[in-house]
C-alpha cells in the first residue's frame, strides 16, 4: 500500500530538510581554508600567525671569547660579539641555532677549523664580519643565507677558491685581501651597495672581471684592486 502525503505535509518535509542541509554546507563551508593574496591556503584560525620570539643572548656590550663559545648554543640572537681568535675546535657546531650577531663576529687563526656549518645559518650580522688566518677552510664554501652585514665585510688570508653570498644585497664596506687562490668574484654577484670602501687583492681575478664587478655595484667610499686606486 502506498503512502500519499498531502501538499502540506510535504511542504513542511522539504523546508525541514533544507535547513538541515544547509546547515551541513555551511557548517563545512566554514571549515574550508582561506586563499591569500598569495595564493597561500590557511584555516580561519590561523589567518594572523602569532609573532614568534626568538631566542636572544648576551648583551650588546659583551664580547664572548673562544673559551665562551657554549653560551651561544640554544640562541638565536647574539646581542654583542663573538670574537674566537686563536681558535683551536674543528667546528663551530655551537652556533647552528644562531641567526642574527648584533655586532662584530671574528674567526681568526682558527688552525684547525674545518667544519663550518655552524656559520651557515647566519643571516644578519649587526657590525663586522672579519674571517682570517683559517687555513682548512672548505675550497668551496657558501654563505647561502647571510643577507646583511652592516659593517664591513673582511676575508683575509683564506685558501678558498669560491666564497660565495647569494643572497647579500650590501655591506658596510668589502675588502678581500691576501686570497691568492680566488678565481672570480662570481661569489658577490647579489651585491648592489659598498657603503664604504672596496678593496680586492685577488692575483687571478683580472682587471676585466673586476670592472665588470664594479660596474653593478654602488661604492659610496674608496675604490682599490691589486694595490691601484680607481675612480
Amino acid at each position: 500500500m502506498k503512502t500519499r502525503f498531502e501538499p502540506q505535509v510535504l511542504f513542511f518535509m522539504a523546508v525541514f530538510l533544507g535547513s538541515v542541509l544547509g546547515g551541513c554546507m555551511h557548517q563545512e563551508v566554514d571549515n574550508l581554508p582561506i586563499e591569500g593574496a598569495d595564493g597561500d591556503m590557511s584555516f580561519p584560525d590561523q589567518v594572523e600567525d602569532a609573532e614568534v620570539d626568538l631566542v636572544e643572548c648576551g648583551n650588546p656590550d659583551e664580547i664572548w671569547r673562544a673559551d665562551q663559545l657554549q653560551n651561544a648554543q640554544g640562541c638565536e640572537v647574539i646581542l654583542g660579539s663573538l670574537s674566537l681568535v686563536n681558535f683551536f675546535q674543528e667546528s663551530v657546531q655551537e652556533l647552528s641555532e644562531v641567526r642574527e650577531i648584533r655586532q662584530d663576529l671574528a674567526i681568526s687563526r682558527a688552525f684547525n677549523l674545518k667544519e663550518f656549518d655552524g656559520l651557515l645559518s647566519i643571516e644578519a650580522i649587526g657590525r663586522t664580519l672579519f674571517l682570517q688566518e683559517i687555513p682548512h677552510m672548505p675550497t668551496t664554501i657558501s654563505f647561502s643565507r647571510l643577507r646583511s652585514v652592516e659593517g664591513r665585510l673582511d676575508l683575509n688570508s683564506l685558501p678558498a677558491e669560491e666564497i660565495t653570498f647569494p643572497v647579500l644585497g650590501s655591506v658596510g664596506g668589502l675588502r678581500v685581501s691576501s686570497v691568492p687562490n680566488l678565481r672570480s668574484l662570481d661569489g658577490f654577484a647579489s651585491l648592489k651597495r659598498v657603503e664604504g670602501d672596496l678593496e680586492i687583492f685577488a692575483e687571478r681575478v683580472t682587471e676585466e672581471e673586476f670592472l665588470e664587478f664594479l660596474s653593478k655595484v654602488e661604492v659610496t667610499g674608496t675604490v682599490k684592486f691589486n694595490g691601484e686606486f680607481y675612480d
